[in-house]
């Protein structure tokens, strides 16, 4: 991620395929080695193949978080729909507390349909998914810094609710995709973080012009939105240098 001038480091947690051990062992390499955050994806399906093994985001965030001292901690995104945005604001508050204060709120509208029907989650059409993305960060903002909330959307809603422990400070709301219009719209009205995804990373310099219009059109100083950039990193061996042993001397 970069804010201003700096730029910031973060990878993602082996999640699909891997076990906790694996997990776990690559968080403890990260924040040991100097990297600003680490992440996990949140689906329910291992993409792209259902029956791939995937640890579940929010409960290995919680793990990860106990066993770190340094790095952020979030999603690369959490969709508004899987889980009750009062309850999920109530899990980030627990975990926010558990890592000293560096939970990222990772948001985003969701898109792989499959695995919404096969939990029994309700998949409407995109726009409607952007009212209950804005409706969930409505809610957390109002849940973090607030004794007791009541909030009606069409999607988050809560009566009377109380988030105690709040947070210390709010967790910072990273929103992520490419969607120029109504996703950019809410990230200029609520995010700390604006995440560009990997297959428009060659479309960054213009997702930013896109994202400071929007910010234009709310009023806010587009200076005050980090942005951050998703990247696929290939590792390859391009040569091999052989090391011969040289006996040493009786």
């Amino acid at each position: 991620m970069s804010t201003g001038q700096s730029i910031h480091f973060g990878v993602t947690l082996p999640q699909i395929k891997r076990t906790w051990e694996e997990c776990e062992r690559a968080a403890r390499a990260f924040d040991a080695q100097g990297y600003d955050s680490v992440w996990v994806c949140d689906h329910l399906y291992g993409i792209p193949a259902p029956g791939n093994d995937i640890l579940e985001a929010w409960s290995l965030l919680a793990a990860v978080a106990a066993i770190t001292e340094n790095v952020q901690l979030g999603t690369l995104v959490t969709p508004p729909l899987f889980r009750n945005a009062a309850v999920l604001a109530k899990q980030i508050a627990t975990i926010d507390h558990i890592s000293g204060g560096r939970v990222v709120a990772g948001l985003g509208a969701g898109w792989f349909q499959d695995e919404f029907e096969g939990y029994g989650i309700e998949f409407p059409p995109i726009a409607d998914r952007m009212i209950a993305l804005e409706e969930t960060v409505e809610l957390m903002k109002l849940m973090w810094t607030n004794d007791e909330v009541t909030y009606e959307g069409r999607f988050a809603s809560a009566k009377g609710v109380h988030c105690a422990p709040r947070p210390a400070s709010p967790p910072p709301i990273l929103i992520g995709g490419s969607g120029e219009k109504l996703l950019m719209g809410i990230a200029a009205r609520h995010a700390d973080i604006w995440n560009n995804v990997a297959v428009t990373q060659g479309e960054l310099g213009n997702k930013i012009k896109a994202l400071h219009r929007r910010c234009e059109d709310e009023g806010r100083d587009p200076s005050t939105i980090t942005v951050s950039q998703q990247c696929t990193v290939v590792i390859h061996v391009t040569q091999v240098v052989q090391r011969q042993s040289r006996k040493q001397p009786q």
